[in-house]
């Protein structure tokens, strides 16, 4: 199994993170979407009442 290669943090640019973590939003919204979970989700936070409802 091939590892993905670690550096450490200095040896990454700002842009790079930035891009690595949009990455994986895209790919965990799409996992819950296929999975049938982004509708409940959405229906869990609208159910949390914001401060200013407090």
């Amino acid at each position: 199994m091939m590892q993905p290669s670690i550096k450490p943090a200095d040896e990454h640019s700002a842009g790079d993170i930035i891009a690595r973590i949009g990455s994986l939003t895209r790919m965990l919204r799409d996992s819950l979407r296929e999975l049938g979970l982004d509708q409940a989700i959405a229906e869990a936070a609208e159910a949390i009442p914001d401060a200013r409802d407090r």
